[in-house]
């Protein structure tokens, strides 16, 4: 509640400083009060969420948007930041697809900040000092990173089981894979995420990187998709794959420019 009259204050004060463009950074300064901090005399963590909007709202104002927001009667919403705590809380493990749009690696940058335990499915580079290096530059920031051996299905199974998020690239062309249809044309889509959806039941959400003309990089979180299942109930592996391929492809014709893929993604056989 001690945050209503900052934020009138705020709202009214933005309407005095300079105008904004929509896409462009903007800053707030502000100082912590009592009411911010704990008995450390630091800025409680309950709090950073509700100083952060105060930075949004000012934001808003400066660029028009909370007036077109009023005309409309809509309500602003932090969708993304509010799906990813509740991931995070929900006490279940989650399957996450991405694909090589923006910078596919900050995801899993943005889930250990957020206290996410992840595995993340990766290919290591042919190289082995290479591979080692990169699993060094890793560690730490990424989560548990899982290369893509034979056992690997087996062992993200078993995250799964023990409550870790299961995370991987899914766009890319698979021999063994299931077909799918992309932007028209028939291709093979690799079926793991779907089989262990099947296996485990657990939630499946994609997430991705979008890079702003700015230079800033902003991740986002779909909602749970709906998976096809049979007539038992079951995940249908296929259909599921059908389904997270339809959702990358709305992301690539969103931002095509975005999407990075250099190998053939549609061949026969």
């Amino acid at each position: 509640m001690h945050l209503i009259p900052r934020t009138i204050w705020v709202v009214a004060r933005a309407r005095r400083r300079p105008r904004a463009g929509l896409w462009e950074p903007t800053t707030l300064p502000m100082r912590a009060l009592p009411t911010d901090v704990d008995l450390a005399l630091h800025v409680n963590n309950g709090q950073y969420f509700g100083l952060f909007d105060l930075g949004r709202f000012d934001a808003m104002v400066r660029t028009g948007l909370w007036d077109e927001i009023r005309r409309r009667g809509w309500t602003p919403v932090v969708q993304a930041e509010q799906i990813a705590f509740r991931i995070r809380d929900a006490g279940r493990p989650v399957l996450a697809f991405a694909a090589h749009v923006g910078n596919w690696e900050l995801p899993a940058i943005a889930a250990h900040k957020y206290g996410l335990d992840a595995t993340v499915l990766y290919r290591r580079p042919n190289i082995r000092a290479v591979a080692d290096e990169v699993v060094r530059m890793r560690a730490g920031c990424m989560g548990t990173l899982l290369p893509t051996t034979m056992d690997a299905p087996v062992k993200l199974a078993d995250a799964l089981q023990h409550g870790s998020h299961v995370a991987m690239l899914v766009d890319q062309w698979y021999g063994p894979g299931v077909p799918v249809t992309f932007f028209g044309r028939k291709t093979l889509a690799n079926q793991t995420i779907a089989r262990l959806a099947r296996l485990i039941e657990c939630p499946i959400h994609g997430i991705r990187a979008v890079r702003h003309p700015d230079g800033r990089l902003q991740v986002r979180v779909t909602e749970a998709i709906e998976p096809k299942r049979d007539a038992s109930g079951k995940i249908d592996v296929e259909g599921t794959m059908q389904v997270i391929t339809s959702v990358v492809e709305s992301w690539v014709r969103e931002h095509p420019e975005q999407w990075l893929w250099l190998h053939r993604r549609w061949r026969e056989g």
